[in-house]
């Protein structure tokens, strides 16, 4: 199992034959809004800042 956090950039960059997966979206009330696709896109094309000197 993989959990990732909200906010944080994720893709699958090469996919050998298949792949299942499920999101489990824990917001029951749909309260924390979710991206559109044009949006995710976006936010994968930003390079985050550095992480140099990050303890």
């Amino acid at each position: 199992m993989l959990i990732i956090p909200a906010g944080t950039g994720h893709l699958f960059t090469e996919i050998p034959d298949h792949i299942t997966y499920m999101m489990v979206r824990i917001d029951p009330d749909k309260v924390v809004p979710t991206k559109s696709q044009a949006e995710s896109e976006a936010d994968l094309k930003t390079i985050p800042p550095s992480r140099k000197g990050a303890k």
